[in-house]
């Protein structure tokens, strides 16, 4: 068929030389596009043995191409006890061509990888073919006995080589380990010692057969809660920041709304609506990783002064959120950038008012919390004398409107309406501010 194949690209390609030049070019392009096929196909591989009765290409057994590495093919399989196969292309050609098959010992779920030009590890069968362990599983007190292997328990491979269990609701002193269904080593167990639930929840388990240095605790696995409890500030609505830069952000099945800032003119925040659990809006009730937000919680839905947000895997929202004046990170972490002017989301010097405030004097740098978002600005804000910082937050019969808090002259009884102006006293309807405090004039 191969030799078939050139022959038929050789003689299209010498008749085309005795063609107008219009004929020529596609009697060219037909002949690229045999030549083209016939390289495509030669680079199709399958896994053949005794699970298929060793026929070749079939397609539930069709090896998929690494994009990270072009010699390189896997495929996720169940395999019975004792399964002996080997890998062999579309042209019949056997991987490896002399070499026995390679055999599994224990019925379960396995990655076959292939290297089709062959390598020198020796942990691969014949340079060839190497076969991952996917049998992984939290056992513990959970279920019935620690041999019990649930289904709702398998971890799964992703890309980075790391196994993960996302949002397992685990009870309180539930204990558990990583496990292995196959192997014998150490009875399959993985991780120095038994890990402790320690409040009733939501968690998602990291798991490196080969151990990571930075799970000290663990040693081979790493354990997330995956419920925030956020402290909130209640003026009215509760309020606060949060970021967090692996995980995305699903918000609570209460009144709450997230938001982010992406502008200020003079003495006015813009801000954007990114999700919420009102159906009434376009909104997800998620939020991406990476964005740093404020969040606004009816009164009603706040218990204990906090608000439960839940983590998600990244990736859940993938939406990209552009222009947002909030930062934050991860850890303890100190504000930086030239020329910019920094504000938290805290109380007054006396504590009489709420809102976004210089975290340092001037506002210079200062040192934020981790998962905290401070407000960065490119310019100080035009302010009426005395004025230092902000007072800006959604809900309060008005939304995206900053007002003015005076810091140096809190009892001076001075009025303001809402573009920062000094007025003897209000004349229309309207929202004002006087000493710091807001007031509805009707």
């Amino acid at each position: 068929m191969l030799m078939r194949t050139i022959k038929i690209v050789l003689s299209l390609a010498r008749a085309a030389m005795r063609l107008s030049a219009t004929t020529r070019k596609a009697a060219a392009v037909l002949a690229l596009a045999m030549f083209s096929g016939l390289a495509i196909n030669a680079t199709d591989y399958y896994l053949v043995g005794t699970m298929n009765d060793w026929t070749n290409q079939q397609a539930g057994y069709k090896l998929t191409q690494n994009p990270d590495n072009n010699k390189e093919y896997y495929i996720d399989v169940t395999l019975s006890a004792n399964a002996e196969f080997k890998v062999q292309d579309n042209n019949g050609y056997w991987y490896p061509a002399d070499g026995s098959n390679k055999k599994v010992s224990k019925a379960g779920f396995y990655r076959i990888y292939f290297n089709k030009d062959g390598q020198g590890d020796q942990s691969w069968h014949y340079g060839y073919i190497y076969v991952k362990d996917l049998n992984f599983y939290l056992v513990g007190s959970m279920n019935s006995s620690w041999d019990v292997f649930d289904e709702k328990y398998r971890l799964t491979l992703g890309d980075n080589g790391e196994f993960y269990l996302f949002n397992v609701n685990l009870s309180e002193g539930v204990e558990f380990k990583v496990r292995s269904k196959i192997s014998e080593i150490d009875g399959g167990y993985y991780g120095s010692k038994n890990y402790v639930v320690g409040e009733t929840g939501s968690y998602s388990v990291y798991f490196r057969p080969e151990g990571n240095s930075a799970w000290t605790d663990y040693g081979s696995f790493f354990v997330q809660y995956m419920t925030v409890h956020l402290r909130v500030a209640v003026e009215g609505y509760g309020y606060a920041t949060y970021y967090v830069s692996n995980y995305d952000v699903e918000l609570p099945n209460k009144d709450i709304k997230a938001y982010i800032v992406t502008d200020v003119n003079g003495t006015t925040l813009t801000y954007n609506l990114i999700a919420d659990n009102d159906n009434t809006t376009e909104q997800p009730n998620t939020v991406p990783a990476g964005t740093a937000i404020l969040l606004m919680v009816a009164a009603t839905d706040i218990t204990d002064k906090k608000v439960d947000l839940t983590l998600k895997p990244k990736g859940t929202d993938n939406r990209t959120i552009t222009g947002n004046k909030l930062y934050g990170s991860d850890s303890e972490t100190t504000t930086s950038g030239d020329n910019y002017y920094y504000y938290k989301l805290t109380y007054s010097d006396n504590n009489d008012n709420f809102g976004w405030y210089w975290g340092a004097t001037g506002g210079a740098a200062f040192t934020s919390p981790a998962h905290k978002a401070w407000l960065a600005l490119p310019t100080l804000p035009t302010l009426p004398s005395g004025t230092r910082a902000f007072l800006s937050l959604p809900g309060d019969d008005f939304t995206g409107i900053a007002t003015i808090e005076n810091r140096q002259q809190n009892a001076d009884n001075v009025w303001y309406d809402l573009n920062g102006r000094r007025i003897n006293a209000p004349t229309t309807k309207g929202i004002y501010v006087k000493d710091g405090r807001k007031f509805v004039i009707k």
